[in-house]
């Protein structure tokens, strides 16, 4: 059975990092990168899949403007770390494509 997690009164952790816009070939430099707040993890014990978007900046992101790019990754959560599902789809985002970014 599937959940979606809600980031209702919680620390919204996120990353930046440079972006390649691929459609229109500009870097944009440190931007932010984050976890769908709404419907960005969705899964179970087996197998959680996570929507990453890329804004500008944060003040775009919290605007509730439209991502850039959104990219959907896939992990097999941890049951035994202390971890919550949220930690550990950044986690798996850093130690992936993402390797270099900045928490934020």
């Amino acid at each position: 059975m599937g959940f979606t997690a809600l980031f209702i009164n919680q620390n919204i952790m996120a990353l930046q990092m440079n972006y390649k816009h691929p459609k229109i070939g500009i870097i944009f430099y440190n931007a932010y990168w984050r976890i769908n707040p709404i419907k960005g993890l969705v899964g179970g014990k087996d197998e959680m899949n996570y929507i990453l978007e890329v804004y500008k900046n944060a003040d775009e992101a919290h605007a509730g403007l439209q991502p850039m790019e959104k990219f959907v990754y896939t992990f097999s959560p941890n049951l035994n770390t202390g971890k919550n599902f949220i930690t550990q789809a950044y986690d798996h985002a850093k130690f992936g494509k993402y390797n270099g970014s900045v928490d934020v």
